[in-house]
């Protein structure tokens, strides 16, 4: 059931020529009303974007990468439908809140940050396209270091950094603990973002060591985040500064039918960490109701789990995906009859089991709070109210 298609002589993206009940977004076309539409059933579709569907909530503290290519800074209460280097389209973003602890994020010049064998200048363009935005860094002497020390109880840390190398071949590493390890990375002459995490670090000491004199590397966008994986960049001056968490909300109407129900959905989780990871969730304000598929904690599982009056009625796990793995999972549900399937595999399936009763459809968090983020990219999300076969379910 395609509802757009990419025509061969113009390879441009052409909007649906057929509209199918339900609720159905695909972000290939932005979040504008090209790829969104709502449609109950013997009712014409509700074309529209996705803040005008969906109630959409997030901060302007945050930059993601645009169709160009370049980073472009987030807009208040505005979907971030973010790509890749290469323009392809991962989706829309949906992070959790987080802080970037490190000051003047893309100023080593800054005494923020302490130089060693090292000299910096506020000169380069950097990955947003901006003439003297990023700070090229020029080794002195062997293993130059520029560092910047917080003031933070221990906890587990992820520093990053987008860096371009501009001269030189030798090895540029990375810290968070001062240096009593180091982390090489493969710098090339294109902007790309590194990490590194390290657990219980307590005043994190971070930044990098240029191995060889003379060497040249040009920095932005430094970050230091108490958390398993790295987040979308967020710049910093004199302060840290928090990034406000997503929220992408829907009031249900008649689209949705309280007896049966199918949905596909592609994403790509950013990273794992302890809680679920919420791809959606249909509920009514608590867990006692709901149809949920969720990327569990640590262990990376796909889980579809329907739960009525406060007991399961179905519980099914799929197979694991890694981080930055981009996947599709469709489920289906009726009274008794509910199953699941993980990237066009065979369909798990439970035969015995209640509906619950709904009034409010998540996308990448589980509750009113917006905790439980899925913390990467929805590409696709389709919801037909109608029990489609299993078959259907392993195509879409």
């Amino acid at each position: 059931m395609r509802r757009g298609f990419l025509k061969p002589a113009m390879r441009v993206l052409e909007s649906p020529r057929y509209f199918y009940d339900g609720i159905h977004l695909d972000f290939r076309y932005g979040a504008g009303a090209l790829g969104c539409y709502v449609k109950a059933p013997g009712a014409a579709p509700t074309i529209a974007g996705l803040t005008s569907l969906f109630t959409f909530t997030g901060g302007n503290q945050s930059m993601y990468m645009g169709p160009a290519g370049l980073l472009v800074a987030s807009a208040t209460n505005t979907p971030r439908i973010e790509y890749d280097a290469s323009g392809n389209c991962l989706g829309l973003l949906m992070e959790a809140a987080r802080t970037n602890l490190a000051l003047y994020s893309a100023d080593g010049t800054n005494a923020a940050w302490t130089k060693s064998n090292t000299s910096a200048a506020k000169t380069a363009t950097g990955p947003d396209g901006a003439a003297n935005s990023a700070t090229t860094v020029t080794a002195s002497a062997g293993n130059g270091t520029i560092l910047q020390t917080v003031t933070s109880a221990s906890a587990q840390r992820t520093s990053s950094i987008w860096l371009k190398r501009r001269a030189g071949t030798g090895n540029v590493d990375m810290t968070v603990d001062g240096g009593t390890g180091w982390t090489t990375k493969t710098i090339t002459a294109s902007w790309a973002r590194y990490s590194i995490t390290q657990s219980a670090v307590t005043n994190p000491n971070f930044g990098l060591r240029l191995v060889t004199s003379g060497d040249e590397v040009d920095f932005y966008g430094a970050q230091l985040e108490s958390a398993a994986f790295m987040s979308s960049t967020i710049p910093t001056t004199t302060v840290a500064v928090a990034r406000t968490a997503d929220s992408c909300i829907r009031t249900l109407s008649t689209e949705f039918s309280a007896t049966a129900g199918t949905v596909v959905v592609a994403s790509r989780p950013a990273g794992t960490e302890a809680l679920n990871q919420f791809l959606y969730i249909f509920d009514d304000g608590t867990l006692n109701e709901r149809y949920s598929v969720s990327r569990t904690g640590t262990g990376t599982i796909t889980r579809m789990v329907v739960t009525d009056g406060g007991v399961n009625q179905a519980f099914i796990d799929l197979g694991t995906v890694g981080d930055g793995v981009a996947y599709k999972t469709a489920q289906a549900w009726e009274v008794n009859d509910f199953a699941s399937v993980l990237n066009g595999g065979s369909a798990s399936t439970d035969v015995l089991g209640t509906l619950p009763t709904v009034t409010t459809l998540r996308l990448g968090h589980r509750d009113a709070a917006a905790t439980d983020h899925l913390n990467g990219h929805i590409r696709r999300f389709d919801y037909y109210p109608t029990r489609l076969p299993n078959g259907f379910l392993t195509t879409a």
